[in-house]
């Protein structure tokens, strides 16, 4: 049912959100057949290599359990407990960033992320949260896995 995302790998490292760092109440995702894929990050690595001066691509292919207006993605980076936005522009899914709105139920969409990882990053490693909210403040994806900027 889910198309082909050539040249992207899936990331075996991917956790639900609720799963990969301590929070109460952790977060679910409620779209369904969902697939990540992260660019250069193989299947059998524990932690995804964000090259410094170039880009990283994630993409999410996701069948959406309601109808939604549009969409929100939101990015961090997580640090031990210290949670820090990336800001990405813009902020709204829906153009940039792929997905198509309004949303029906039941319609599969695919959210595109381009992010530029500046020289200036430290080069550490973190853990890197990605969520896709609703206009309707429903948690569409909530993702999580850990990076190593070099």
């Amino acid at each position: 049912m889910l198309a082909h995302l050539g040249g992207l790998t899936h990331a075996a490292i991917l956790q639900d959100c609720g799963k990969c760092f301590s929070r109460l109440p952790p977060l679910r995702s409620t779209a369904k057949f969902i697939q990540i894929r992260i660019a250069n990050c193989p299947a059998s690595s524990p932690v995804c290599i964000f090259t410094s001066g170039q880009t990283a691509t994630i993409e999410a292919t996701f069948v959406s359990v309601a109808a939604f207006e549009s969409a929100s993605v939101r990015l961090s980076g997580i640090v031990d407990i210290l949670k820090v936005p990336f800001p990405l522009s813009p902020p709204d899914a829906c153009g940039k960033w792929g997905l198509r709105c309004p949303s029906s139920s039941g319609s599969q969409q695919t959210l595109k992320i381009e992010i530029p990882i500046e020289a200036s990053y430290p080069k550490t490693k973190i853990g890197v949260e990605l969520q896709l909210v609703t206009d309707k403040d429903e948690m569409l994806i909530c993702t999580a896995f850990p990076v190593e900027i070099k």
